[in-house]
């Protein structure tokens, strides 16, 4: 890397000199340097479409900055290398996974164009909030009256969107369209006055996208900046509040709150045909409403610091603690862990020399008429019981494993045929003799004759122990 000093006018050095360093390295070698020639400057219509697409150069090269700040060029690469670790392989693919691929250069012109759109969304948030905080406190009841007539007649709520349409967007397009007769500039009547007859006098007007980099794309910036700031507060606070609820973290008041959500829902289906669901609408959006009144907000503040109302509030608190403590100490769980048995089977086979050596401890039987044993495969398994391990998320909850002495059972079970069972002693079940030949020709054997009524080359018996189930982190 070449690091460049430009003339700085010191005494002296030679104007039009510039100096330059080598990395690492005091000062080099000078050569003489050309002073940069202005480009000229273009002028016009096409002096315009280079300045236009010069400011969109800049628009891309900004949002491109901000988007790698968020997205590290890391993750795109191991994202287009890998593809979306969320998708499981077989599985369906989600839609939010459908489309084209992660880029950095469609997120940033998405961006912008949806910046330049969202123009509506403030207004909305402004119009919604003008209504709420009583600003014009005719205008707020105005909208109480439609939303109460709404509420005691439900079935005219299929004509709400209608009436919106109508006068939200074909009543001012007309207006526009056919302005009213205007004296100086100024409407004779007032700035709703139209024409009833004659020839549309302006052309029509569409909603257009914000220019970039006005002040209505700035102010979208802004927009959309402080909505996400909102949305992750309000996302924050209700995982900070119902998550300690609905986790199970206090098993006792979770289970009490879920027994109550059943109940609950058991009561709704019950009784909903005998609710007044008009009325509660209509009282709730009312005191929903009322809540941002600033009188009424101002009340509330007087009534607070009363001392009847810290009096109530205490005496609340008070049975908020004694429920918790009923719900805490009284509250009956089964905190006993599950508790499952684990089997092991032990198999051996005879060797050369007619001595029984040990195989491997087995999930499996390994009986004649196995999969295993019919496609000659060797049985796996551990080699010593030591070595077995409890399952996933269990813990062995005996010291040591245990023989099972009722062999018949655990072999009707299964549907065990051709073995002998051994009901004293060591408790093995044999196979019985001339049932694999294979078998008998690696014992040095040559036929069934030979054999007779002898015990077949293996035996098993089963080994339990019991294991309780863990909890995650353990």
């Amino acid at each position: 890397m070449n690091v460049f000093s430009s003339d700085t006018g010191f005494p002296g050095q030679n104007r039009g000199i510039t100096q330059w360093y080598p990395e690492g390295r005091g000062q080099g070698c000078q050569r003489p340097s050309t002073p940069p020639k202005t480009p000229p400057q273009k002028t016009g219509l096409r002096g315009s479409l280079a300045a236009l697409r010069e400011k969109a150069n800049v628009q891309d090269r900004l949002v491109e900055k901000l988007l790698q700040r968020v997205v590290s060029q890391d993750d795109i690469e191991d994202y287009l290398t890998h593809g979306d670790p969320s998708i499981q392989p077989g599985s369906s693919t989600p839609l939010s996974s459908k489309g084209p691929d992660l880029n950095l250069t469609a997120m940033a012109n998405n961006f912008r164009q949806f910046n330049s759109r969202v123009g509506f969304l403030s207004a909305a948030a402004d119009t919604a909030a003008y209504v709420y905080t009583w600003d014009t406190p005719t205008y707020t009841l105005s909208v109480l009256a439609v939303y109460s007539f709404i509420c005691l007649s439900p079935q005219f709520l299929p004509a709400l969107p209608i009436t919106l349409a109508l006068y939200g967007i074909f009543v001012p397009c007309y207006v526009a369209r056919f302005p009213g007769a205007s004296r100086g500039g100024r409407a004779l009547v007032d700035k709703t006055d139209f024409a009833m007859q004659g020839p549309p006098l302006a052309p029509p007007k569409a909603p257009s996208p914000a220019k970039e980099l006005s002040k209505q794309f700035v102010r979208n910036i802004r927009v959309v900046q402080n909505s996400m700031g909102a949305y992750t507060l309000a996302y924050d606070s209700v995982v900070d509040n119902l998550t300690p609820i609905a986790n199970f973290s206090n098993l006792a008041l979770s289970s009490n709150i879920f027994l109550l959500l059943i109940a609950g829902n058991i009561l709704i289906a019950i009784a909903a045909s005998l609710v007044s669901w008009r009325l509660i609408f209509l009282v709730g959006g009312w005191l929903l409403a009322l809540t941002g009144n600033p009188w009424v907000l101002e009340q509330l503040q007087l009534a607070s610091e009363h001392e009847v109302a810290k009096q109530f509030w205490y005496q609340n608190n008070a049975r908020v603690v004694q429920l918790r403590h009923l719900i805490t100490q009284d509250t009956v769980q089964d905190l006993a862990p599950e508790t499952r048995l684990v089997e092991v089977f032990e198999l051996q086979r005879v060797s050369q020399n007619g001595a029984w050596e040990a195989i491997s401890f087995s999930p499996t039987p390994h009986d004649p008429m196995s999969s295993g044993r019919m496609t000659g495969k060797h049985p796996y398994g551990a080699t010593a019981s030591s070595e077995i391990l409890p399952p996933r998320g269990w813990a062995w909850s005996d010291s040591n494993w245990e023989l099972d002495r009722f062999n018949h059972d655990w072999v009707n079970e299964r549907m065990i045929v051709n073995v002998h069972v051994e009901t004293q002693g060591e408790h093995w079940v044999y196979d019985q003799g001339g049932q694999i030949s294979s078998d008998y020709e690696y014992m040095g054997l040559r036929g069934v004759e030979e054999v007779g009524n002898a015990r077949g080359p293996w035996r098993r018996r089963r080994w339990v122990r019991n294991v309780r189930r863990t909890s995650a982190s353990s």
